[in-house]
C-alpha cells in the first residue's frame, strides 16, 4: 500500500511498510466511532499527535480539521 503525505504544497508517496499493522489501526480506529463516537475519535487522535510531536515526530499538515 503506498499513502499520500502532504509535505507543504508538495504530495509525495509514502511505502507501508507493514499494511497489516496499518489496517488493524485503521480498523480499532472504525470501531472506536461505531461503538463511543467521533467526538473520542477526535480526542485520541489530537492526543497521538500531541504525542507524536512530543517525541519528534513532525507533521507536516494540520490533520483531522
Amino acid at each position: 500500500m503506498v499513502a499520500q503525505i502532504q509535505s507543504g504544497p508538495h504530495i509525495v508517496a509514502a511505502q507501508d511498510l507493514d499494511p497489516d499493522e496499518t489496517q488493524e489501526w485503521l480498523a480499532s480506529l472504525e470501531g472506536l466511532i461505531y461503538h463511543v463516537g467521533p467526538e473520542r475519535a477526535a480526542y485520541l487522535l489530537k492526543q497521538l499527535e500531541n504525542r507524536a510531536q512530543q517525541l519528534g515526530v513532525a507533521a507536516h499538515a494540520p490533520p483531522y480539521s
